[in-house]
């Protein structure tokens, strides 16, 4: 009972040092302090077993194995990083605690998937808010399908995160596996303001994806007017047909949108 005792308060004691660790003044484990901690929380100090700490949400145990000295940047057999799978998670302590702890935000598993990505993939928006902030983070880095993470936020409407991403530099004109690009996706949700903020950065308005189609095309077939007249003023070709021979008038026409479809077929008169 006296055995037991004593490892309780050790425990305790473990505990209020790395909280102590965590802030801004005060002791800090040390490294061997850090492992014994590990020790007696049932953790051997092992790349598998601070992946699995990551993986169980640990925070206190995490932050001992970084204290203790452990590479944040290990990787399982997928090549994720604990980072990696507790964005995928949408594990916002563990995020923190690991970028904190020296976790290359930018690193890829062998799918070429990274924290940000997967974060985006499973729409933990805390969690690429937080990613996001980080002045060292990819803001090209690509999502489900290729998609840019510009992309992903036009498609989401988000004109705040979008603004950000373009005063960063965010490239404008990357395309998804299909060939459709940021402006495609403004076009779509019919958001003057952000395909204004697009073609203002350079998007060029007549992209075309694999199978051919334009923004104008896709205003067109989404019945989008404003866009359209928008992308006609930045000098979109009306004349452009896809890949199986239809201008943008023609999407306009096949998705029952004839009033458009007569401005667009105009437009290809002057």
């Amino acid at each position: 009972m006296k055995i037991r005792s004593k490892y309780w308060w050790l425990l305790v004691v473990g505990f209020l040092l790395l909280l102590c660790s965590c802030g801004s003044s005060g002791a800090e484990l040390t490294p061997e302090g850090a492992k014994d901690f590990l020790k007696l929380r049932g953790y051997s100090f092992d790349e598998q077993r601070f992946l699995a700490a990551a993986e169980a949400g640990d925070v206190l145990a995490v932050n001992a194995f970084i204290r203790a000295g452990m590479n944040a940047n290990a990787r399982n057999e997928e090549e994720d990083t604990a980072l990696i799978r507790s964005a995928a998670a949408g594990n916002l302590e563990m995020v923190k605690a690991l970028l904190k702890g020296g976790a290359d935000v930018n690193a890829r598993n062998k799918n070429g998937f990274g924290a940000l990505s997967k974060a985006l993939i499973q729409n933990h928006e805390e969690v690429c808010k937080t990613l996001l902030a980080q002045p060292a983070v990819d803001i090209n880095v690509r999502g489900l399908n290729g998609a840019s993470v510009l992309m992903v936020y036009v498609f989401r409407d988000r004109e705040d995160v979008v603004t950000n991403l373009l005063q960063r530099g965010a490239d404008v004109n990357l395309q998804d596996a299909d060939g459709d690009t940021a402006l495609h996706g403004a076009v779509k949700t019919g958001n003057v303001k952000l395909l204004r903020l697009l073609l203002g950065k350079g998007a060029r308005v007549d992209a075309r994806s694999k199978l051919g189609a334009t923004p104008l095309m896709w205003a067109g077939g989404y019945g989008q007017d404003e866009a359209a007249r928008i992308l006609l003023e930045s000098g979109a070709d009306a004349k452009q047909k896809d890949g199986q021979g239809r201008n943008a008038a023609d999407w306009a026409d096949g998705n029952n949108h004839h009033g458009l479809a007569d401005s667009l077929r105009a437009a290809t008169r002057n």
